[in-house]
């Protein structure tokens, strides 16, 4: 009896240490790919009603005023909506470069931000889910991902680096807007 009490007692621990560590780590980039999903579906919804914003280009004043890490930004355009800005797209002078970078924002906070090193290229300039990707919360990064979808660490110094100055250029953008006084 005391063998058979001792076996129960043993077999109902479902694992080891890194058995649960494991789990906790599957379970958070659950969570985490769940946020992104999310997010995706959001950024779906900003491109598929786009076309009733008010777009607003910035002109050689604005875009001086920007302080980028990437100087040579020949067009920014802003979308913006009742709410407030909810898109942002950067393009590169193609004399330079081909680069693209666009933000998202909900309720005036950073959501998603790509950056495509071929985005002027592409055959569809609009189409989202393309290069680099960067998921934020609150100001936060919180998942980023490489042009092959394949997930980023984001404790790396260089995406560290990228996220904040992700950060900076839409907070310059949205202060760019707020001192023009935009809106609908």
């Amino acid at each position: 009896m005391i063998v058979l009490g001792i076996f129960a007692t043993s077999s109902c621990h479902t694992g080891t240490d890194a058995d649960e560590r494991k789990y906790e780590a599957m379970t958070r980039y659950g969570a985490w790919q769940a946020r992104a999903d999310e997010t995706r579906a959001k950024v779906g919804t900003i491109e598929t009603e786009q076309s009733a914003y008010l777009r607003y280009e910035f002109d050689s004043l604005d875009r001086s005023i920007l302080d980028s890490p990437y100087p040579y930004w020949d067009k920014i355009q802003v979308f913006l909506d009742k709410k407030g800005i909810r898109k942002a797209k950067l393009y590169a002078n193609p004399a330079k470069s081909f680069l693209t970078e666009e933000f998202y924002f909900e309720n005036g906070n950073l959501i998603y931000a790509q950056i495509d090193s071929q985005g002027i290229r592409e055959l569809e300039p609009d189409s989202i889910f393309r290069g680099d990707r960067y998921f934020f919360t609150k100001n936060v990064l919180v998942l980023a991902l490489d042009s092959k979808g394949k997930r980023k660490d984001i404790t790396d110094d260089s995406v560290k680096i990228k996220s904040v100055d992700l950060i900076n250029e839409s907070d310059q953008i949205k202060q760019i807007i707020a001192d023009k006084q935009i809106k609908l």
